[in-house]
């Protein structure tokens, strides 16, 4: 397919951890695209398998960054973006397979309106007919919401919206906005909310963020994350509450987070992992005085290392 050199160059950036199983697979559907003119970025946090060697030698075209100790997954990311060349970046995970035109229609929805600065993509389990993720909402307590998580998708979801976050493991947006909003939250540590925070900060100077449902990939979950585990439980809410203290006001959290948090665990389910979500708690009571400086802080991709 043709296309005209007008068209944006996007730099595609893909963090792996042990993904020798995965990125292959990844690879072969990115390099499939039906756009063009993008580089793909490889970041590597210190895996102990072969997924450098397997890129290097099947995926010749890739650049690949080798970090030489393990810095966590947005850390990683934040190193392939000082790295990139493209005027639109886009974040992908490992452990997906992305259709044909995944970033055509990525493209395209941001090229439409300079407002639009975050989109995101439809994300499907490895069925590949149950939906993972048709955009994302937070509720008033910063509990993230995957809109169509678990239905059949029966096309129900397939029109652009926008939402107030989309999901980072496809998420594509305009570089120069990291010029305005910064980069993504270091401290998000070792992972969630990254995404949900980011979008935040552009949301809050009056960008506009869009799920784009022609863009669509398979997402194999449960490779990277291992499920709905304590450990999972323990990492969402710690940056669950984090994301909370650092973006929400005092009045709002009095108001309007306080109440619906107290509702929301009147219902917590499961029970045995109350203790998890207690740690979570504390762990950021412990951090307050680092967290409250983060509010008046911009992570700049450019200086940190």
């Amino acid at each position: 397919m043709t296309q005209p050199l007008s068209l944006p160059f996007v730099s595609v950036i893909i963090p792996t951890y042990n993904g020798e199983r995965t990125i292959s697979n990844c690879l072969k559907s990115v390099y499939a695209s039906d756009y063009l003119n993008f580089e793909v970025i490889l970041v590597d946090d210190a895996s102990k398998d072969n997924s450098v060697s397997i890129v290097r030698d099947s995926f010749p075209h890739t650049k690949i960054i080798e970090n030489t100790i393990n810095l966590g997954f947005t850390r990683t990311i934040n190193k392939g973006i000082r790295e990139s060349n493209g005027e639109i970046v886009v974040l992908l995970n490992m452990d997906t397979v992305v259709r044909k035109d995944w970033l055509s229609e990525l493209v395209k929805t941001l090229v439409s309106d300079e407002k639009i600065v975050i989109v995101g993509s439809k994300i499907l389990d490895p069925d590949e007919k149950t939906i993972q993720h048709a955009g994302g909402l937070i509720d008033n307590n910063g509990v993230s919401v995957h809109i169509g998580r678990g239905e059949i998708d029966i096309g129900q979801y397939d029109r652009l919206r926008e939402v107030d976050y989309v999901c980072g493991a496809s998420m594509g947006f305009r570089k120069n906005l990291l010029e305005k909003i910064g980069c993504l939250d270091e401290d998000y540590s070792p992972l969630y909310y990254e995404d949900a925070d980011f979008a935040f900060r552009a949301r809050k100077r009056g960008y506009k963020i869009f799920y784009v449902s022609g863009s669509v990939l398979i997402h194999n979950e449960n490779y990277s994350t291992g499920g709905l585990t304590a450990r999972f439980y323990y990492l969402y809410h710690k940056s669950r509450i984090r994301f909370v203290i650092k973006n929400y006001n005092l009045k709002y959290f009095f108001t309007g987070f306080l109440k619906a948090e107290i509702k929301w665990l009147m219902n917590f389910q499961p029970k045995r992992l109350t203790t998890r979500l207690i740690g979570a708690y504390f762990i950021n009571l412990f951090s307050l005085p680092r967290l409250l400086s983060s509010r008046m802080r911009r992570f700049n991709c450019f200086t940190r290392g």
